[in-house]
């Protein structure tokens, strides 16, 4: 766990690669006798030292680099805009590698490369930007308690900054010095009581930033220890514990006083059995502990922790898996319910569904499913849901053009209705459900899609992130959604496409979408009207959060030529809707007609990179706007 917190850290913090959209419409088509130009290119600081490499071109005798800032300037107008200033380059490289010192703490610097030819008008063009900031003083150290139970803490810090030495100032003020190999780049100790540290990094020269850690009585409560039977608290044995105290996080009265029995005393541990019911399934409780100092007296309580109780548990539900081969085996002998532990579940190609089923987590930890897709080929009508319940599940093999979640491959699909609840899904290709197949003889291949609470990262659409054309859609519910990253590779995208007929009911509400582009595609996309119908059915957007760096996003196509019940209201989009049309034409104005019904707001995302949208804008938390998770 401590290699992959300092492997984490090191990659946000300076191996994340970015290039920069800044092409000068440079190309190497149409240009037989130039040198291709490098595309490939990795930056790493070391302290204030860069190192670049990039694949090799073949044909260059050399390479030409150029490192850049961007600063602020003014024009004739008196009109600030950023300009690249040149701050180091080299004309002579003959490998494909580059290290350049001094560089400044804090600080964005952009690079780009090109292939030198003898001939000088064979020269490559250069590369698009490549960007890296070189991190400042005051972000040179962290640690992390990784095991709170045994006091277990990894301290880690970043190469190249001279650190000889870390100091660990305890809670009653005693100082100890740690002195350390600077390529080292982490240390682990233990044996910490419990109380809040700070500890700093330096050298004979410099000191760098101090960080707090706390080692907590009460151990965080381990996900996979809440089950839809037990719940395992646990802290440390030398706390001489008495006392476990659960509150209704949302019901102040509601209160649980459990004395601990001498056994839980002496190992740290204490399974709590839900099956007395005195616990709310699906509620979040405050959990604190109380020592044995003077039962007469006021108790002093431990530190507190908060954690959710499994929902009611469901009828045929029986037991739980933990291999492949054992849900195959679940799935194939027609188990309602397939239950899975903690762990990592590699598929070898596709899950096949055939009948409605439901896949689930057996505990509060999200197993994770590594797999190329859910593919629905029933030959019979589905009545019950298929449903997918508090998974991780990723892409095995990704193709922007072939893979997704779920998909009915060209098959006969008739399902009356897919569930996705509290999910994470990421990694995927052409869509996040794709039913837009071939139709089979008959009215529906879906006919109710509902999608709540979950995240929902990084697809690389083809087409639609929703793609439910050549079919009738009877519902779609998508609720308390965080989706981003959503299209990043094309052009030619949009967010959901559908066929509606008199009843079909659209509800997109209280979403976070974030960093989305569609380029000129529609956001919303009613496909087509069914022959006959007299309307398009009903459609509502409200509550949700449309963040994008493009100028406008492209809204809701049709409502000219299909009757449309609308119910459009309190939406947070950055820059403003667009009504460009369902085609390669990026949107040039905003649609004003919408009135009141969206405002122009940055929620100003905590940390938009590392995929924390807590919202840090005021007025945005005012209007209730977004994934409700967010709004802390």
């Amino acid at each position: 766990m401590k290699y992959m917190k300092k492997f984490a850290m090191l990659l946000a913090a300076f191996c994340a690669v970015l290039a920069v959209s800044c092409s000068d419409d440079e190309t190497d088509s149409g240009v037989a006798d130039r040198l291709f130009r490098p595309v490939t290119v990795t930056l790493v600081p070391r302290g204030t030292t860069l190192t670049a490499s990039w694949t090799g071109i073949k044909g260059a005798v050399g390479y030409w680099v150029e490192l850049y800032t961007r600063e602020s300037v003014k024009n004739a107008t008196g009109t600030s805009h950023n300009e690249y200033q040149l701050v180091a380059s080299n004309e002579q490289l003959s490998e494909p590698k580059w290290t350049v010192s001094g560089l400044d703490y804090n600080t964005i610097y952009y690079f780009r490369v090109k292939a030198i030819h003898n001939d000088a008008a064979q020269n490559s063009y250069f590369s698009d930007f490549y960007s890296i900031r070189v991190p400042g003083k005051t972000e040179v150290l962290s640690c992390v308690v990784v095991d709170q139970v045994k006091a277990i803490v990894d301290f880690t810090w970043m190469e190249g900054y001279g650190v000889e030495f870390v100091t660990i100032t305890a809670p009653d003020g005693g100082v100890q010095t740690v002195y350390v190999d600077d390529a080292a780049g982490q240390f682990t100790q233990s044996g910490f009581a419990s109380g809040t540290y700070t500890a700093t990094a330096g050298n004979s020269k410099e000191t760098f930033n101090t960080v707090q850690f706390v080692i907590p009585v009460l151990y965080t409560m381990d996900l996979s220890k809440i089950t839809f039977d037990d719940i395992t608290f646990q802290w440390r044995a030398d706390a001489d514990i008495r006392q476990l105290v659960l509150t209704n996080a949302n019901d102040a009265t509601e209160v649980h006083e459990i004395e601990l029995p001498n056994e839980a005393i002496v190992a740290g541990e204490y399974v709590y059995n839900v099956s007395d019911g005195l616990l709310k399934p699906n509620t979040t409780y405050n959990a604190v502990l109380r020592y044995a100092d003077d039962l007469e007296e006021p108790k002093e309580d431990s530190n507190m922790v908060s954690f959710m109780t499994m929902q009611t548990k469901p009828a045929g539900l029986t037991g739980s898996v933990s291999t492949v081969d054992e849900i195959i085996e679940a799935y194939n002998r027609g188990d309602a319910i397939i239950a899975l532990n903690p762990g990592e579940y590699i598929f070898e190609g596709n899950f096949v569904i055939t009948r409605a089923v439901t896949i689930m987590a057996a505990t509060k930890q999200m197993p994770k499913l590594i797999v190329n897709q859910f593919t629905v080929s029933p030959t019979t009508y589905v009545k019950e849901p298929i449903r997918f319940e508090n998974l991780e599940c990723e892409c095995k093999n990704r193709n922007n053009e072939t893979s997704c979640f779920i998909d009915n491959t060209d098959e006969k699909a008739n399902i009356k209705r897919i569930e996705v609840e509290g999910c994470y899904i990421h990694d995927y290709g052409s869509s996040f459900m794709r039913f837009n197949r071939t139709v089979p003889e008959g009215k529906f291949m879906v006919e109710e899609v509902y999608v709540n609470d979950c995240r929902l990262l990084h697809m690389y659409g083809q087409n639609s992130y929703m793609n439910l054309t050549n079919i009738t859609l009877t519902e779609l519910t998508y609720t308390n959604n965080t989706t981003t990253g959503l299209c990043a590779h094309a052009r030619l995208n949009r967010f959901l496409s559908y066929n509606a007929n008199n009843s079909t009911r659209v509800v997109i509400n209280n979403n976070t979408f974030a960093d989305y582009h569609n380029k000129g595609r529609l956001f919303f996309h009613i496909n087509s009207k069914e022959s006959g119908a007299d309307s398009a059915g009903s459609i509502e957007i409200k509550n949700n959060i449309f963040c994008t760096e493009e100028e406008v996003l492209c809204n809701v196509d049709n409502f000219a030529n299909y009757t449309v019940t609308m119910n459009i209201e309190n939406n947070v989009v950055t820059k403003g809707w667009g009504n460009g049309g369902d085609s390669d034409k990026d949107p040039t104005e905003k649609l004003t007609s919408w009135g009141n019904k969206y405002v122009e707001l940055d929620p100003q995302f905590k940390n938009y990179a590392g995929c924390d949208f807590t919202v840090g804008n005021d007025e945005v938390v005012k209007l209730g706007v977004g994934d409700p998770r967010w709004l802390k």
